[in-house]
């Protein structure tokens, strides 16, 4: 009966900012314990899955939320996913994010070279984009995001069982769990980061939309050093390595169809390269 309504309501006010009618949802309406979701990017697609709901029709997007159903965890990733200018328009906005990562670019700042926030947020040139691209200031960068960004949906009553991370991701998780201090966990992100920095250059990463079993039946047939550097998935997998042999693998995946995307790092991380 609520899909239904919620949808009828959505039809009837077009003129609504989808990210109002989100915001809503997630902060003004009671969080039942027994609740459905739909992924959506518009208020149009949103009452189309709504209206299937209500026929009990499951839409291609949805999720189910039931007392007993697990506990909330959140995972820090590793690197790859960083880009400049991340967080600034975060920090513009929503002050207990911007105080938290100005505590964790200070701790930081104290073992780098340069502070962070002049590479995090500084003009988007080669230069800039290639020192935030160096492992010796991509790990402390992703630390204090990921660490600000816990801090922030903590102030909004986020209260996870578990934290667990990947890489670098490890020590924010490690951080924010309490087994280490700021300002041990930046002395650590710190120094992990130089070390690596100072490792074998070159090589690569690829990402690749296939099973473990599928990219270790294809590794027995590429040349070099090479290895699976993470398992993200059950379909979701990462090499690392010498960069002529990611790459071919990379290209006999894409010919069947798989999605592969190179990871932007200056070294191959988790690989015989470390």
């Amino acid at each position: 009966v609520l899909a239904g309504r919620w949808a009828a309501w959505l039809d009837n006010h077009r003129e609504v900012r989808w990210a109002d009618v989100v915001a809503t949802a997630a902060r003004h309406r009671t969080h039942f314990a027994v609740r459905s979701g739909v992924v959506a990017d518009s208020p149009a697609e949103a009452a189309a899955q709504l209206r299937a709901l209500a026929a009990g029709q499951a839409p291609r997007d949805i999720a189910h939320a039931a007392p007993g159903e697990g506990a909330l965890a959140v995972i820090f990733t590793g690197q790859g996913s960083q880009r400049p200018g991340m967080g600034k328009e975060l920090a513009e906005t929503h002050p207990e994010f911007r105080d938290r990562l100005a505590e964790v670019l200070a701790a930081l700042d104290v073992h780098l070279e340069r502070p962070l926030a002049t590479i995090l947020w500084g003009p988007s040139d080669g230069a800039h984009s290639q020192l935030l691209g160096q492992t010796a200031y991509t790990q402390p960068a992703l630390f204090a995001l990921e660490v600000a960004l816990f801090r922030q949906w903590a102030a909004w009553g986020l209260k996870p069982e578990y934290v667990a991370g990947h890489s670098v991701g490890e020590l924010a998780a490690a951080h924010v769990a309490g087994i280490l201090s700021l300002e041990d966990a930046a002395k650590l992100v710190c120094a992990r980061g130089r070390l690596m920095q100072d490792c074998e250059r070159g090589g690569a990463m690829v990402s690749l939309d296939a099973s473990e079993a599928e990219v270790q039946e294809t590794l027995a047939t590429v040349a070099g050093r090479i290895a699976i550097a993470g398992l993200n998935g059950p379909r979701q997998t990462v090499v690392s390595g010498d960069e002529a042999p990611v790459l071919a693998l990379a290209e006999a995946f894409r010919a069947r169809g798989c999605r592969v995307r190179r990871l932007d790092v200056s070294h191959a991380f988790h690989s015989p390269h470390m």
